[in-house]
């Protein structure tokens, strides 16, 4: 198999820019292609394209592959209704501290990091948490990356703010 994927921000080499810098989905997973060779030719088994054109490493929309979001793809920092997979009510929208963060304070995104309350233009500080805005980062989020011999490689990210926390 060869695999093309996105490395999150602290572990593109040379300090290049990462595919996806935004603060919508979880950065260690952006894969662009998946491709494997067929007896006379190679065979695309995930494609390359994508979806919004032209690319904006910044935009919430902007991931690829399986673009993993710890969340219910909706606005609030809770969803209170019939929820998930399972319907059930009251769980966290993938959010860790929005109603307790001031505004400019601090709050976390599970597999995003820290982020900024009221630091992107569609955002109110006073309202709640909105999904699909471009959040400032407070921190970089730092990642780590893991080969083991067997072929494997493991990203791992975790993030930490007053009585909350996520490891990925």
């Amino acid at each position: 198999l060869d695999v093309t994927i996105y490395l999150p921000q602290s572990l593109s080499p040379n300090g290049e820019e990462a595919f996806y810098q935004s603060s919508r989905f979880e950065h260690g997973s952006m894969i662009g292609s998946i491709r494997r060779k067929g007896l006379s030719k190679i065979i695309s088994l995930y494609g390359t394209d994508t979806w919004r054109v032209p690319h904006n490493p910044y935009w919430p929309e902007s991931g690829v592959g399986l673009a993993s979001e710890f969340g219910v793809g909706d606005n609030g920092d809770f969803c209170n209704y019939k929820c998930g997979w399972y319907g059930v009510d009251n769980v966290t929208n993938g959010v860790l501290g929005y109603q307790e963060a001031r505004s400019g304070g601090s709050f976390l995104k599970i597999g995003v990091g820290e982020l900024i309350k009221g630091s992107c233009e569609a955002c109110d500080s006073t309202g709640g948490y909105m999904f699909n805005s471009p959040y400032k980062f407070a921190n970089i989020p730092k990642w780590k990356m893991n080969q083991p011999c067997d072929g494997r490689l493991i990203l791992e990210h975790e993030a930490h703010l007053n009585t909350y926390g996520y490891k990925v």
